[in-house]
């Protein structure tokens, strides 16, 4: 990742992670099929978790056996039970009741709600650009929305989007917690230790889940899915977000995730089948516009690079 610096770096790093963002709710949509819910959430986890913590010790053998003492654990695991167990335990329920589209349009709210907590948690100033680039892109939002398709159950739906609302939620807070942390410790080493914490959370859910349900039989389709989601989908992905917020705030990251229901409407279209109305392709160009206005002319935070112990930490000196 050291190629992927500054702020060009750092939007490349959030484009990849909401590209493959974007295909990864119809990829969990059609291994729930095979798959229950927190099952695949664990399954999903310890792939990526081999994945992370492997390029971890391999890129962490010149620092101190001590140096993992060190690791802020307490920050780590509340990193892992929002972004990994609680997040994708509620949105792998809530897609059982809602299509993969609407399921991605429903991570619209991500922007705003992250806006509203990095303004009071974190301080950070929003720009006029941003803030009207916010706004451009929830209103293609509700235009992708109310464009939808409303066939299914109609109280199902709302749990499921209930359960997807709630999940945008633990999600931002994730943000929040790895946007400090990523200027206090390498990306690979939050999204490693933080993923492995949230797994091991996971796997009492599906324990639980098998013994109460069991599970059938994965062809090789679903066993594709589940490697796809644990590789790319989460360890990849991971560390592309994270590292993205070494260089951009966490709104402004944020607010590149309007791009996600885009990818995840067109992507349910060729893929499931869910129907797509020149109404929604309409509000995805909203919403691209949105994402340009908020970035346009506006900076990323400054950097400094400090060597301490052998390893070097990007540290924010104003937004």
């Amino acid at each position: 990742m050291h190629f992927l610096k500054g702020r060009n770096g750092g939007v490349l790093c959030v484009c990849g992670a909401v590209l493959i963002w974007g295909s990864t709710f119809v990829v969990t949509k059609a291994a729930l099929a095979q798959v229950p819910p927190f099952t695949l959430a664990a399954a999903r986890f310890l792939i990526a978790t081999v994945v992370l913590v492997a390029m971890e010790v391999l890129g962490s053998a010149a620092r101190s056996r001590g140096s993992a003492r060190r690791l802020p654990w307490g920050r780590l695991t509340a990193m892992g039970l929002t972004g990994v167990t609680l997040y994708f335990s509620l949105q792998n329920v809530g897609l059982t009741m809602t299509s993969a589209s609407e399921a991605s349009l429903v991570s619209a709210s991500l922007p705003i709600i992250t806006a509203l907590l990095g303004w009071v948690c974190l301080g950070e100033r929003l720009s006029w650009r941003q803030l009207a680039g916010i706004g451009l892109a929830t209103c293609g939002l509700a235009v992708l929305v109310l464009a939808g398709d409303r066939g299914a159950n109609q109280s199902t739906r709302m749990v499921g989007d209930a359960l997807l609302l709630g999940a945008a939620v633990s999600w931002v807070v994730y943000t929040l917690l790895g946007r400090r942390l990523g200027q206090e410790w390498p990306p690979l080493t939050v999204t490693s230790w933080s993923t492995a914490i949230g797994t091991a959370f996971l796997l009492p859910l599906a324990a639980w889940e098998l013994g109460r349900h069991g599970i059938g039989r994965v062809d090789v389709v679903g066993g594709a899915a589940v490697l796809y989601l644990g590789i790319v989908g989460s360890g990849i992905t991971f560390l592309l977000w994270n590292s993205a917020l070494v260089y951009l705030n966490s709104a402004e990251a944020a607010n590149f995730t309007n791009g996600v229901p885009v990818v995840g409407v067109v992507a349910g279209f060729l893929f499931l089948g869910e129907r797509l109305r020149l109404l929604q392709l309409a509000g995805g160009v909203m919403v691209v516009a949105g994402v340009w206005l908020s970035t346009l002319g506006s900076r990323g935070p400054s950097e400094r690079v400090c060597h301490c112990d052998r390893r070097s930490a990007y540290v924010s000196t104003g937004n």
